[in-house]
């Protein structure tokens, strides 16, 4: 029996989206899939979480500012590009 690493993949993802969904079951997808990569990636830019989702850059940023007002992100200026967005998971806020 060949080992289906897909699989073992799958069920890791979905353990790891299980709390953003257990918070709040109406979320949307697309905040739960930025959450996702937010906690896989902490301070990924908001380009970099674009390109990863391929979702158009101001539709992320609209995202970000819900999910930073929901008090479940940080977003920080990056120390050496001032233009550049960091976002980290704020703990209490998922978990």
């Amino acid at each position: 029996m060949a080992y289906d690493c897909t699989e073992t993949v799958a069920r890791q993802s979905l353990a790891h989206i299980r709390p953003f969904y257990e918070r709040d079951p109406k979320m949307p997808l697309s905040y739960v899939m930025c959450l996702h990569y937010i906690a896989l990636e902490p301070g990924i830019s908001l380009t970099d979480l674009s390109k990863k989702l391929n979702i158009q850059l101001p539709t992320v940023s609209r995202i970000i500012r819900a999910l930073e007002d929901e008090h479940l992100i940080d977003v920080k200026t990056a120390k050496n590009e001032r233009r550049r967005k960091e976002l980290f998971l704020i703990k209490d806020g998922i978990f």
